[in-house]
C-alpha cells in the first residue's frame, strides 16, 4: 500500500462527509480521550513540564489551572497525558491513535479558530491513516506501538482539519517516526510517554517543515519498517477510504480498565472468579494463561511504581481479586496487590489466541483453602466484537474525571463537532459547572 494512495482515498472520502453513525462515534472517542487526558494531566511531571512549554496563547492543556501554551507543546503535553494512565482507546490495530492525533488536530483548531466540522473531519482522516499503517505491519516484538504511524496520522489529521494538502506533511512525518520498545512500560519508566508527545507535536509541525521546503525520502518508511523486522501483514488493509463500512475508528476498543489491552481478559477473568465473594487470605494459588504474545510483553511481576503495575498480567489480577477493579486509583503500586502478585503463575496457552486479533483471551485458576475456582474471557468488554455501551462510557468517564455535571461535559464533548469554532474542550473538574 502507497502512503500517499492512503492519504489520498481517506481524504477524498472524508471530504464527502462524515456519516452521522461514524459522526456520533467519533465524538465518543473524543470524549474518551479528553477523559483519560483530563486524568493523566493531574499528574505532577505533567504541571512541571507544562510549565516550560511555549507561552504562546494557542491551544489548552489538560493540566489543572494552566494557560494555554503554543500549538505544538499543546499537542505533546496532551498526547502524554492521554496515554499517562493506559485508559486511553485504542484501534483494533493497536497504536493509542486518538490520544496521539487528536491533541494535534485539537491544538491546530484551538490556535487556527476552526469549526467542529473541520475538527472532525482531522479526528477521522487521522485516525484512519494511522489505523490502516498499524493495520498493515505487524510491529516485531519488542518494538512498541507508541509514537510509528501515530505521528502521520497526527500530521494528516492536523493537515485535514484546515483545509491543507496532507501528502507532504504526511511524507515528512513517515520520515521522523518516534520508535520505541516494550522496556520502559514494564519497567515504568514514563518517558515512555514522550513517544507519543513526539506523534503529536509532529502533526502540527510537519505541516510547517513542509511549508519551509523541507524535503522528505521517498523510501524511509519502507527502511525503517524492514529495519524494525517489520513484516507486511496486510497489504491493503481496511480503512475509510474503501467505504464507510469499512472505517477503522468504529471498530475501535474502549478500554474499561486502567492497564494494558492484554491485560484485559484476565482482569475481568479474575473478576468473574472473584464472584460471589472471595477472602484473599483463603488465595493458595492462582494461575493465568494468556496466549504467548500477552505473556511475552506483560508476564513479569512489576516495579514498584504505577507505570509498571499496569503492564503487568499478576499485578492486574491480583489487583482485580483482592480489590474488584482495575480503575484508575485501583491500578497504582499496592504491597498487598504486590504480594498476591508473587502468587500467580502465569502459563502459555495459545487457544486464548485467535486469529487476526492482535489480543487474546485468558483463563484465571484460582486454588483456596476450600476448593478451586475457574473463569475463562475469549474477549474482554470494550473491543469491536464485545462493545460497551454509551452509558458504560459516560459511567467511565465521571469516574476518571470526577466532579460536578462530568455526565454533561461528556455530552457537550459528543457534540462539539457542531460547534461553529473549536472553544475550551479540556475543562478540570474543579471547573466542570453543574
Amino acid at each position: 500500500m502507497d502512503l500517499q494512495a492512503l492519504v489520498h482515498d481517506v481524504t477524498a472520502v472524508v471530504a464527502t462527509g462524515v456519516p452521522a453513525a461514524v459522526r456520533h462515534h467519533a465524538g465518543l472517542v473524543l470524549a474518551d480521550t479528553v477523559g483519560a487526558m483530563i486524568a493523566g494531566g493531574r499528574s505532577p511531571e505533567l504541571a512541571a513540564l507544562a510549565a516550560t512549554c511555549d507561552p504562546r496563547p494557542q491551544a489548552e492543556v489538560a493540566v489543572p489551572g494552566h494557560p494555554r501554551v503554543g500549538a505544538a507543546a499543546a499537542a505533546a503535553v496532551n498526547a502524554m497525558a492521554g496515554v499517562w494512565l493506559e485508559i486511553d482507546e485504542d484501534s483494533k490495530p493497536g497504536g493509542h491513535v486518538a490520544a496521539q492525533v487528536l491533541p494535534a488536530v485539537l491544538a491546530v483548531a484551538q490556535r487556527d479558530g476552526l469549526s467542529g466540522e473541520q475538527l472532525l473531519r482531522g479526528l477521522v482522516t487521522g485516525y484512519e491513516v494511522a489505523a490502516a499503517l498499524y493495520a498493515m505491519y505487524d510491529l516485531r516484538y519488542p518494538v512498541h506501538p507508541h509514537g510509528l504511524f501515530g505521528a502521520v496520522g497526527a500530521a494528516v489529521g492536523a493537515a485535514v482539519a484546515r483545509g491543507d494538502d496532507p501528502g507532504p506533511p504526511a511524507r515528512i512525518a513517515s520520515n521522523l517516526l518516534p520508535v520505541g520498545v516494550w522496556d520502559p512500560c514494564t519497567e515504568g519508566a514514563t518517558v515512555r510517554h514522550v513517544l507519543a508527545a513526539d506523534a503529536a507535536a509532529m502533526g502540527v509541525r510537519a505541516a510547517e517543515l513542509a511549508a519551509a521546503g523541507i524535503g522528505p525520502s521517498a523510501t524511509v518508511l519502507d527502511s525503517l519498517t524492514a529495519a524494525l523486522g517489520c513484516r507486511v501483514r496486510q497489504a491493503n488493509p481496511a480503512h475509510a477510504g474503501h467505504g464507510w463500512r469499512h472505517a477503522q475508528i468504529t471498530r475501535n476498543t474502549f478500554k474499561i480498565h486502567s492497564a494494558c489491552l492484554h491485560a484485559h481478559a484476565a482482569i475481568e477473568a479474575a473478576l468473574a472468579v472473584r464472584r460471589p465473594a472471595l477472602d484473599p487470605a483463603e488465595i493458595r494459588s492462582v494461575t493465568v494463561a494468556v496466549m504467548s504474545g500477552a505473556a511475552e510483553r506483560i508476564g513479569a511481576l512489576p516495579r514498584p511504581n504505577s507505570l509498571s503495575t499496569r503492564f503487568s498480567i499478576p499485578y492486574a489480577v491480583a489487583t482485580a481479586l483482592l480489590r474488584g477493579e482495575a480503575s484508575v486509583t485501583a491500578m497504582g503500586y499496592d504491597a498487598h496487590a504486590f504480594a498476591l502478585a508473587e502468587k500467580v503463575r502465569l502459563v502459555v496457552d495459545d487457544s486464548h489466541a485467535r486469529a487476526g486479533e492482535p489480543i487474546g483471551g485468558a483463563t484465571v485458576t484460582v486454588e483456596t483453602v476450600t476448593g478451586t475456582r475457574r473463569a475463562r474471557v475469549d474477549r474482554p468488554r470494550g473491543v469491536c466484537d464485545n462493545p460497551v455501551s454509551e452509558e458504560d462510557l459516560r459511567v467511565k468517564f465521571a469516574a476518571v474525571v470526577g466532579g460536578a455535571g462530568a455526565e454533561e461535559y461528556f455530552a457537550s464533548l459528543v457534540e462539539v463537532f457542531d460547534a461553529p469554532v473549536v472553544g475550551q474542550v479540556l475543562v478540570s473538574d474543579q471547573a466542570v459547572a453543574t
